[in-house]
Formats: C-alpha cells, sequence, structure tokens
C-alpha cells in the first residue's frame, strides 16, 4: 500500500481538527501535487482512493501501485457503501479519460447505479464469463507492449464465490495493477471455519484483504480505524457535477463544518452502548509518555501492530475502560456504565443525560454546565495528576511496557519494537495504568483550554 507522499492520517492531541482545519491542509497538499504534476492529481501512474472524507480523518491508498482489493462484510449496505466510495473517488471529471469500468455480478443489484456511470463502463455486460475474457484479453495486450493508455477497474460482486466458479481467468490477473487493470471483490466476511485452508489462501493470493468492517460496524483499513463519509443515491459522482477531486474535497468539507456548526440536535438520544463506542476512539487516540514528555507509546501504534485477533482483545480493553469515564450531574460524578440516555437540547445545547443536565470541570476545578451541539463536540481529558509516567514504572510489575520505554529511549520506533513484545502481556500492563487514569467527559472546547 502507498500513501500519497504528504496526505496522512490526522493525530489528535485530545482534540479532534476542525474541518476548516483539514481544508486548510488539503488545499495545501493539493498545491503540492500541482507544483509537481503540471496541476494534474491523478495520472497514468497514479490512482489515488481517499478514505475518511470528513473532518475525522483522511487517508489516501493508490489503486495502481497496490493489489487487488477485497471489501469484506456481512451487511449488503456496507459492501455498497465501500463500492460507493471507490467510486467517488474514481470518477473524478479529470479522469474522464483515464478510468474504465466494468461490473460482474450474478444478480444485476446495481442497474440504476451502472446507468449514472455508463460513460465509463467498458462493457455493459455483467457476466464474468463475458467480462473476464475481455479482461484478460487487454492485460494480455499490455503486457506485450507494456503501455497502456486507461485504467480498468473491475468491481466483482460476491467475489470469494466468483473467483472460485472463474479460477483460471482469475488467476490471469495476478500482477496485472501493474499494466492498470484493478481487481475491487466485495463478499461476505469469510467463515474460515467452513472453508478449506486452500480454498482461502487461493482467494488471498489474487484478493488482498484490505477493508472490512468489524462487529460494532467500524471499517479498518489494513490495521487502522477509519472514519466514513456518509453516501446516499442522490449523492451526485464527480463527473455529474464536473468538479475536480480537490474541489469536491473542498466542497464536502465545507458542508461537513456547515452542519458541525449548525444548532440542529442529533432527532435520537444515545444510549450507552453508542456513547462507548464514539469514546473508544477518542481513547484509542490517548498516549503513554515519560516524565519528560519526550517520548509517546500511542495506543493507536500498539493497536495497529498487533493482529486482528488481539485488536478484538485490545478493543474490548478500551471499552471496559470507557465505563469508568467520569460526568457530573451537579456537582455527583457518575461513571458512562450509568449512562442510559444521552441528548443534546436543541435551543441551548446543554447536554442531557439521562434527562439531568450533565457538567463538566474547568481548569480552574470548578463545575459548569456541559454544552455541546453534536456528539462530535465532546471528547476526553485525562486528569494529569493521575497519569502514571513510563519513567515511573518498575521493571518487575511492568516488564513488558519497561521494555519498551528503554527502547523508544533509545530511539527505537515501536514499530520495531513490537515483534520483541508479548502482546497479551503488554495489554494487560496498558489496561492496568490506564485504569489509574482518570477520564473526564468535557467539551472540545474545555479540553482545549485545558492543554
Amino acid at each position: 500500500m502507498k500513501k500519497h507522499p504528504t496526505m496522512r492520517a490526522h493525530k489528535r492531541n485530545n482534540s479532534r481538527p476542525t474541518a476548516i482545519d483539514l481544508l486548510s491542509e488539503i488545499n495545501q497538499i493539493l498545491q503540492e501535487v500541482d507544483d509537481l504534476e503540471g496541476k494534474e492529481i491523478i495520472n497514468k501512474q497514479e490512482l489515488p482512493i481517499v478514505l475518511g472524507l470528513d473532518n475525522h480523518d483522511l487517508y489516501s491508498i493508490d489503486l495502481a501501485t497496490s493489489k487487488h482489493i477485497a471489501i469484506e462484510s456481512d451487511i449488503p449496505s456496507y459492501r455498497y457503501k465501500l463500492q460507493q466510495l471507490f467510486l467517488h473517488s474514481l470518477l473524478n471529471f479529470d479522469n474522464r479519460m483515464k478510468v474504465k469500468i466494468a461490473w460482474i455480478e450474478d444478480t444485476n443489484e446495481h442497474t440504476e447505479l451502472r446507468s449514472r456511470i455508463a460513460s465509463f463502463m467498458f462493457t455493459k455486460a455483467t457476466q464474468a464469463e463475458i467480462v473476464l475474457p475481455l479482461v484478460v484479453e487487454e492485460y494480455k495486450r499490455r503486457k506485450a507492449e507494456n503501455i497502456f493508455d486507461t485504467h480498468w477497474v473491475v468491481f466483482v460482486s460476491d467475489a470469494y464465490t466468483t473467483y472460485h466458479k472463474h479460477k483460471e481467468l482469475f488467476n490471469v490477473l495476478e500482477g496485472s495493477e501493474v499494466q492498470g487493470i484493478h481487481l475491487i471483490g466485495t463478499s461476505e466476511c469469510l467463515d474460515k471455519e467452513t472453508m478449506t485452508v486452500k480454498e482461502v489462501m487461493e482467494y488471498n493470493t489474487l484478493f488482498y484483504s484490505f477493508l472490512w468492517f468489524d462487529d460494532e460496524h467500524h471499517i479498518h483499513h489494513e490495521r487502522s480505524l477509519i472514519q466514513l463519509p456518509s453516501f446516499t443515491e442522490a449523492l451526485p459522482f464527480f463527473h455529474e457535477k464536473e468538479l475536480s477531486l480537490s474541489e469536491y474535497i473542498d466542497e464536502l468539507l465545507r458542508k461537513r463544518d456547515e452542519i458541525s456548526m449548525s444548532t440542529k440536535a442529533p432527532i435520537e438520544p444515545m444510549n450507552f452502548q453508542q456513547v462507548q463506542s464514539h469514546l473508544s476512539l477518542h481513547l484509542l487516540n490517548h498516549h503513554l509518555d515519560n516524565q519528560e514528555g519526550t517520548i509517546k507509546l500511542r495506543l493507536k501504534a500498539v493497536y495497529a501492530l498487533i493482529n486482528h485477533t488481539y485488536q478484538k482483545l485490545f478493543m474490548e480493553m478500551i471499552k471496559r475502560l470507557c465505563e469508568n469515564i467520569t460526568y457530573f450531574i451537579a456537582d455527583h460524578p457518575k461513571k458512562l456504565i450509568e449512562l442510559k440516555e444521552l441528548r443534546f437540547d436543541p435551543e441551548s445545547g446543554q447536554v442531557l443525560i439521562n434527562e439531568k443536565a450533565a457538567y463538566t470541570p474547568t481548569q480552574e476545578g470548578s463545575l459548569i454546565p456541559l454544552f455541546a451541539q453534536s456528539f462530535n463536540e465532546l471528547c476526553l481529558y485525562a486528569i494529569p495528576k493521575t497519569i502514571i509516567p513510563l519513567d515511573h514504572l518498575d521493571e518487575a510489575t511492568y516488564p513488558q511496557l519497561h521494555l519498551v520505554t528503554e527502547a523508544l529511549q533509545r530511539g527505537e520506533s515501536y514499530k520495531k519494537i513490537a515483534p520483541q513484545t508479548v502482546p497479551i502481556a503488554l495489554l494487560s500492563e496498558i489496561e492496568d495504568i490506564l485504569s489509574k487514569v482518570e477520564f473526564q467527559l468535557v467539551s472540545e472546547k474545555e479540553t482545549r483550554e485545558k492543554n
């Protein structure tokens, strides 16, 4: 996976960048690209797919250098959402001469969508028996001539089953991304208990498990958690509005900023599980550091460098910690586990928890009403005096964290250190340390003032 050289995920220090912050950074990124590439964002060698087009995170992957992509989810609407995401990045008006699309599916469930992108399709056929030979023939021609003018992107519905029906044709296309031919397969999450190792390995040799949803419907890119935009059927594609990629990103962020600044509150109140899930992402951005603050062990980095099984345990740990987050009703501290319902007063913006006004501590220690226009304006504050620095931990009690701390102090990256650790022991030590930290539910504005 190749990220755009200047595009990156936003790192947050207990506060989230605004859409205006992101817009400024995106403009700078796009200006750099313009200077380097003669004001063209996408060329024959680069085909960026932008993930997370909202005011949370931005990621970019280069389809031109990625293996064929597998998208896995048991929920059809989520698979469709991912397909839309790819289309919104691919169907840039600047791409009208550079991208051609085909769609392999048995049930023809995307007829309306295909009619909207008809001008980009190199064939209207949807049967694998027709589409695959066309693609294979084109791939062989490109290999022989070592040149191509357009990227061919083939969406494959029910990819796992379709692959095994036409394995020989599909396998010819291994490595075809080098010649501008890309496969994007969607399927239900693979039930590997009912499949042979050989079947799964054959499929994964061609389709790389790139994007998947977890049990909470959060999407994961490789090992990173990503926020996704909310697409609708009515949302125009680039070519329908004749917008460039940069103009479209600007427009999306502007609209999101307008929405976040509006006074409209969510129609439905949120229950404990919804609030817990949201705050888990905030806690994932927390970090442990030493007394001087010169080294940091980011929880997100730990999460990213452990395997999928341990990632589940990690998120379970984070959710347990969230149960102890403190909020105030009047001057009485409460734990998040006591929350049954959270909503926002549409007139005042007062946060109401279990129908009572919630309060937040100030920097001076007094309590003031907790105000927010949406849940995105709520975040966590870790009381400094409850945080134990990494270099204050004894080796006998915290051998894993001691190992990591010493390596970080030597200037090693956590990525290099990770293989030396025992994940389950490290997670246990991290939970023990974080369980001693007092996290409070506060407004984003109050967090900025405290920091």
